[in-house]
């Protein structure tokens, strides 16, 4: 079911950007790599059948990453201890860094009720 999700050009190159941005944060030894990234597309394709949508939308990635990004990224010289709020801190300034792409694919109503 979930592989009839589908997922425009503009959702894959903001997910994208977000990994690339893995990999180059000042924070982070290892970033996603690209079956993480594959997994999160997946992933995205799930939640929004959850959500009753045949397609995907930016504000999934963001939701999402909170969830499937933490356990991907290796953080330099943090302890176990404070692992957890360092990954929350890295990936809500990755998330503020890479720009939104505009909700093109999907008509206003489409997007609006999303």
């Amino acid at each position: 079911e979930t592989r009839n999700v589908a997922v425009s050009q503009q959702v894959k190159d903001y997910l994208l950007m977000i990994v690339e941005e893995t990999r180059h944060h000042e924070k982070i030894v290892g970033g996603i790599s690209p079956r993480g990234c594959i997994a999160m597309l997946k992933g995205l394709q799930a939640y929004a059948a959850i959500k009753g949508r045949d397609y995907v939308i930016t504000d999934d990635v963001k939701y999402l990453s909170q969830f499937c990004m933490p356990h991907r990224l290796t953080i330099r010289g943090v302890s176990s201890y404070i692992k957890s709020a360092v990954q929350e801190s890295v990936i809500k300034d990755i998330l503020e860094k890479v720009a939104v792409p505009p909700a093109e694919g999907y008509t206003a109503e489409e997007a609006a009720s999303a």
